[in-house]
């Protein structure tokens, strides 16, 4: 069993990290597993796991149970009349197994009352986790989306335009990248001055960048 973790500080001094539980049979294997992850989350894992996170804004709650290709219709293409195949349904089932073994986690300090001494707390969140519906051929799941496993107060909410969804995986993460910035920044101001090296990051374009730079 292996555990990816990777760490930020926000403006409070806070630690943000996102933690990715999986098996492997060797460290050359894992290693692979790690690789194939980060192509993931920055790609079809995304717009998944914001297709659930749009089906628990319709729905009005972070817990909820609804068909699956409810929620793989809002990631496909709006003229698409065609039903989903078993490939695309594993896909999607594989996908959000994925979500579920992916945790955010917030690291503060506090002040213990009476002492004075300062303890650490962590809020921890699944992305998303998988209440019911075990195989992937289901006809309905239930999943909570970044449900807090604490009392403590949680992350808050990003708001994202409905049609980040539909972009291709490839454009999708420079979109919510910014989205996330803006909100940041300014509660959803549109006047954001980025430097390139983050476009090219975001938009999977370093190769680009450096081979043909009149095609940016």
């Amino acid at each position: 069993m292996y555990e990816a973790k990777s760490s930020v500080k926000n403006t409070k001094g806070e630690a943000i990290s996102l933690n990715y539980s999986f098996q492997a049979t060797s460290q050359e294997e894992a290693e692979r597993i790690l690789s194939e992850y980060k192509s993931i989350m920055v790609s079809k894992g995304l717009k998944v796991w914001l297709a659930h996170w749009l089906m628990a804004n319709k729905q009005g709650r972070v817990e909820y149970s609804c068909p699956m290709i409810e929620i793989m219709k809002l990631i496909a293409d709006e003229d698409r009349e065609a039903f989903f195949s078993v490939k695309e349904k594993e896909e999607h089932w594989a996908l959000t197994k994925i979500l579920e073994m992916s945790k955010l986690k917030r690291e503060r300090e506090v002040k213990k009352k009476g002492t004075g001494t300062e303890i650490v707390q962590w809020v921890e969140q699944p992305l998303v986790e998988i209440l019911g519906g075990e195989k992937e051929m289901t006809a309905a799941i239930a999943v909570r989306v970044l449900m807090p496993r604490s009392d403590k107060k949680g992350f808050a909410p990003t708001i994202y335009k409905n049609s980040t969804l539909l972009l291709s995986p490839s454009d999708m993460f420079l979109a919510f990248k910014l989205q996330t910035r803006a909100t940041q920044q300014a509660h959803g101001t549109k006047n954001l001055h980025v430097d390139w090296d983050f476009i090219f990051e975001a938009g999977n374009l370093q190769a680009t960048a450096l081979s043909n730079q009149r095609g940016l």
